[in-house]
C-alpha cells in the first residue's frame, strides 16, 4: 500500500500503465450529462465552499507560505531553509 493512501492522502493508488482508464471510469458518465445538470451542482458547490471561507484560508495560507520563503531568501542559504525537496521521494520508494 502507497504510503499516500496510509495517510489518507489519496482515495486510490493505481498502476501507472492504468491511470487513464481510472480517470475516465468516473468521468465518463458525468460527461454524458447535460451540461444543465453537472454545472450548476458544481457552482453550488464552490459557493459553498466560498461561504465557508475555503478560498480565502487558501489564499492566507499561501501568503504565509511565500513569505517563509522570502525569510528564508535573506537568512538561510536558500529559499527552501535547507530542506531537502528529494527527500519525500526518497522515503517512498
Amino acid at each position: 500500500m502507497a504510503r499516500g493512501e496510509v495517510l489518507g492522502m489519496v482515495n486510490r493508488v493505481v498502476e501507472a500503465a492504468e491511470p487513464a482508464a481510472e480517470t475516465e471510469r468516473p468521468a465518463l458518465p458525468i460527461a454524458g450529462m447535460p451540461a444543465c445538470g453537472p454545472a450548476p451542482a458544481k457552482r453550488a458547490v464552490n459557493q459553498a465552499e466560498d461561504l465557508q471561507g475555503l478560498h480565502t484560508g487558501m489564499d492566507s495560507v499561501c501568503g504565509l507560505h511565500h513569505h517563509a520563503h522570502a525569510h528564508n531568501a535573506e537568512t538561510a542559504a536558500d529559499s527552501l531553509g535547507g530542506v531537502n525537496t528529494a527527500a519525500p521521494k526518497e522515503a517512498n520508494t
